[in-house]
């Protein structure tokens, strides 16, 4: 576990708890605390990866907390189950970073890793108390340990749910899709969304009407890309289509590889760009992708390649976006929008939300029928014209109602009265948590034993010893009385 510490520049007391901390570094930091703004709340961030190429939650986690890192009063610090180009990122910024070993879900037959994340809702509790924040802001759906350690201290807590816990969950996956909903439901403090299509969706699975929208926001960076793009040298012969995302059945890739297949019956100047990887738990899938390339031979009209660290740079290399999937917001459509690109995109969930209101910034299909996106590609590709046109109204759109921080200004609103909000301490919940993983232990070292007492010879019991003092350890420890939890 990595201690972490919120920037010096805005909590200077933490430097104490930095691995290194000399005192020079102490002493300068609180001769500055004088001089510095006072600090009125202290927000904790969870992230649900370390890594840029996770997704669109990655990015808009990044921009919350560069926002809030600007506000001379709040200190904010990021947590993440691993180190990746997230880590890097926001060290780039000064936005202060702690590691913790915790996983989006696992499978219900990896006991060990369920184990390492109940077991480590001590060591969370731990972590949480030693930094004392004024509000924990969890930023998926799929991450449930935060919210059970706020819950158990008494510290308010804000879920943001960017994601379907049906239709986004791997098969076979823990905490289940109605798991997540009850954590979702009886741990949340302030429930946000990034959509007005999933707030209706929340409010129906969640029955609660406190659901706020708060759009993902955009660095402005990505206009340099836009101006470039159009400058981009491009083969009037071939045109660039570009579709992104993991390579699984929410993301719908094979949709577009049906369309793809039969717009090639009429057109052969393009090339399909799959940005992607292989989701664990979606294999089959991934399987099914690649034999239908290779089956209806589209090798030649179709590359996959993995996600760009730069992928706003690749995109802007493009003539058209496809969003297949339905997105709870689709910022890939957006980030498309703003580049100047032409948008074929599912007509449901966020998709609708932003192309609808947008005549002529994109074009919307079914979804389930590839005839009509293939005709949509058509289109587009007999018509260059058109793409130009449409990647200016587009841009000029999304400009207009993404960009800017009005949207993070709102969530910042929320979060100060949510972190002044008074809120009791609860041991019940966690205390019945750690009864019932004990209990599972106790009953896979009873088996463990009973297949020991039937296999193993005099010399093999010997040698197993060891393990058979670790067991009645375990068996010992049941017996005791029930501590005050933790």
């Amino acid at each position: 576990m990595s201690s972490g510490t919120y920037p010096t520049r805005r909590w200077p007391a933490t430097i104490m708890h930095a691995p290194v901390a000399r005192a020079e570094n102490v002493e300068a930091c609180n001769q500055g605390a004088s001089r510095a703004h006072r600090i009125s709340m202290k927000v904790l961030l969870i992230a649900h990866s370390s890594g840029l190429a996770g997704g669109g939650a990655e990015r808009s986690l990044l921009g919350i907390a560069s926002y809030l890192n600007k506000q001379p009063s709040v200190a904010v610090l990021v947590v993440l189950p691993a180190v990746g180009s997230l880590n890097d990122e926001l060290a780039k910024r000064d936005i202060g970073t702690a590691v913790l070993s915790y996983t989006r879900g696992v499978a219900s037959h990896r006991k060990q890793s369920l184990h390492r994340n109940i077991s480590g809702l001590e060591t969370f509790r731990r972590f949480v108390t030693e930094h004392s924040p004024d509000v924990i802001l969890t930023n998926t759906a799929v991450i449930p340990w935060f919210a059970y350690v706020a819950h158990r201290l008494g510290i308010p807590h804000g879920w943001f749910l960017r994601e379907d816990p049906f239709s986004d969950a791997a098969p076979d996956l823990y905490p289940k899709p109605e798991e997540a909903l009850a954590a979702i439901r009886d741990f949340s403090d302030r429930i946000f969304v990034n959509s007005h299509f999933m707030k209706q969706k929340y409010m129906s699975l969640l029955r609660r009407e406190d659901i706020e929208v708060v759009y993902p926001s955009f660095d402005t960076s990505i206009l340099d890309h836009a101006e470039n793009s159009s400058h981009v040298p491009r083969n009037n012969k071939t045109f660039r289509l570009l579709v992104a995302g993991r390579i699984s059945p929410v993301k719908n890739q094979l949709e577009v590889l049906e369309a793809i297949n039969l717009l090639r019956q009429t057109q052969d100047n393009f090339v399909l760009t799959v940005v992607g990887w292989l989701q664990r738990g979606f294999e089959e899938y991934y399987d099914a992708f690649v034999n239908f390339i290779r089956t209806n031979g589209l090798e030649h009209f179709v590359q996959v390649v993995d996600y760009q660290e730069d992928f706003h740079k690749l995109l802007s290399q493009h003539d058209i976006s496809i969003v297949p999937s339905v997105e709870g917001f689709g910022r890939v459509t957006v980030e498309a929008m703003l580049l100047k690109k032409a948008v074929v995109a599912a007509n449901v969930g966020g998709n609708h939300e932003i192309l609808g209101d947008a005549p002529g910034a994109g074009l919307l299909y079914p979804p389930g029928r590839p005839d009509v996106l293939a005709e949509h590609l058509k289109l587009l590709i007999e018509e260059p014209s058109r793409i130009e046109r449409m990647g200016q109204k587009a841009h000029t759109y999304a400009c207009r109602r993404f960009l800017g921080e009005d949207h993070l200004a709102k969530l910042y609103a929320s979060l100060e009265t949510l972190s002044t909000s008074p809120k009791q301490p609860h041991d019940d919940w966690i205390i019945r948590l750690a009864e019932e993983t004990n209990l599972s232990l106790m009953r896979r070292a009873r088996r463990l034993q009973a297949q020991l007492d039937a296999t193993y010879t005099s010399m093999s019991w010997r040698l197993t010893a060891p393990l058979r003092r670790i067991s009645r350890s375990l068996f010992e420890r049941r017996k005791e009385p029930s501590g005050p939890g933790p």
